[in-house]
Order: C-alpha cells, then structure tokens, then sequence
C-alpha cells in the first residue's frame, strides 16, 4: 500500500514538471483576429535581446521571437527584424527597419519630434497587466501576445533615463493624437460639435497644419495651429472604430 501510494506521488510530480510543448505553428495556421482600433500603441525600438511572441495570452511558451540583426549598408549600420515563423504575416502598425530606419534617423535629425523614433508600433487591442494583445498583421487583423521585462506609459514618462533593458513604452490613443505635432490625411468636414450635423461646418484644409486638442469618444477636437497661436477650430471623427480616418504625422520640419 505504500509503495503504490508513492508511486502514485511520483507520478503525479512527474506529470505536474513535464514541460510545456511549443505550439506548432505553419503557413496556413490561423491566429485570433481582431479588428478593432484598439485602445493605443505600443512603440519600441529596434534592439535587444528580441520579443518573444505568444499565441495566447496564458500560454507560457512562445511560439516565435522578433529578432533583430545588425546589418551595414552603405557605411552605415542599420538592424533588420526577422522571425521564424510569422516572416511575411509580421506586418505590424509601423516596422521601420534597413534602408529605411537609416531613413528615420536622418529624418529625426532635422525635423522635430514629439518623441524619438521609435522602429516599432503595434497597435493594442487587449492590456492586462504585463501582458498586451497586438495586432501582428494590419491586413488580417491578426493578433498575438507579448510580456514585456519592462514597460511603461509614456504619459508618465519624463525624458529621464531609462534604467532597464529593452523598454516598451504604451500610448494611448488619445495621448498619441493629442501629442503628435500633425494632423493630415482627413477627407471630410470640421463639425463644429462632436456630432454629424450639416449645421455650422467647415472644409478640412489640407494646406493647413492642425493638432489634435482632445478625444471625445470617436471624435478628436483639432484645432488649427500658426505661429502665434492654436485656438479650437471644431471635431472630425478620427476613427470608424475599425481604421483610423486620419494620417498622424509624428514630426514636423523646422
């Protein structure tokens, strides 16, 4: 009797320390969708040790990781994204990298930033803690799930030093919108409320520079920015609640 109960024991020990197999994952894998605009953005640079990507958000073991590999070109070293799995499907809100992060650097030199170029942004559709739901392929809707070591809100950040390793940094959308120096890319009418309503409209002027004052649910007040002063000028539906119906433009030539 006990010999089979400490059989039984060792059993259950054993089954309960059996590692946890990694998902398999191919082309034609279907992941969880969402197309919803989502709740923010969440920007990190391209360095450091990779993201592990998760399938779901109580899995344990990743099923990918973002890697980030140093290349050079034209005397310039720049770093490209690879993964294992995902390759063409990882096609996130912005993935600047190669010619083109050497490109933003350039850029980030001579215009103004409302914060420094960050290569990556996906957009969040779930937060939970440490944990956040992000749209890995903009076409599909695809989402997966990272655990980032250290993040923070970058409404609580203030340009201090950062004394951790590979940091994410959240936004939400409507710090985002209300921070960045530009708004463009709106074909439609300025509504004086945040309703649609004929009465009391103006033409949204592309010539112009407008920024974003604050976000009332699907609407963004904007107001139009000179030199001298930014005085309200109305609202525009800033997203369907799908897509956004705007273009942020996060620099502005000096």
């Amino acid at each position: 009797m006990i010999k089979r109960l400490f059989f039984l024991s060792f059993l259950v020990f054993f089954m309960s320390c059996k590692p946890e197999v990694k998902p398999e994952v191919s082309e034609t894998t279907e992941f969880q969708q969402n197309d919803t605009i989502g709740i923010g953005l969440l920007l990190k640079n391209i360095s450091g040790k990779g993201v592990p990507l998760y399938l779901t958000k109580t899995d344990t073991v990743p099923f990918d990781v973002i890697k980030f590999i140093e290349n050079q070109y034209e005397h310039i070293f720049v770093t490209d994204i690879t993964t294992s799995y995902l390759k063409n499907r990882f096609s996130p809100y912005r993935a600047r990298y190669g010619r083109e992060a050497a490109e933003a650097v350039k850029i980030n030199k001579e215009g103004v930033l409302f914060i420094p170029v960050y290569e990556l942004a996906f957009r969040v559709v779930e937060r939970k803690e440490n944990c956040f739901g992000i749209i890995i392929n903009e076409e599909n809707k695809e989402v997966m799930y990272v655990r980032p070591r250290y993040w923070m809100d970058i409404k609580d950040f203030q340009g201090d030093r950062i004394h951790a390793e590979d940091p994410f940094f959240f936004i939400s959308w409507e710090n985002y919108l209300t921070t960045i120096p530009s708004i463009s890319g709106y074909e439609g009418i300025i509504y004086s409320s945040p309703m649609v309503s004929e009465k009391d409209t103006m033409v949204f002027d592309s010539r112009k520079r407008y920024t974003g004052v604050k976000i009332k649910g699907n609407w963004l007040q904007i107001a139009e920015w000179t030199e001298e002063t930014s005085k309200p000028t109305g609202y525009i539906p800033w997203t369907d609640g799908k897509k956004l119906n705007i273009e942020p433009v996060e620099w502005v030539t000096k």
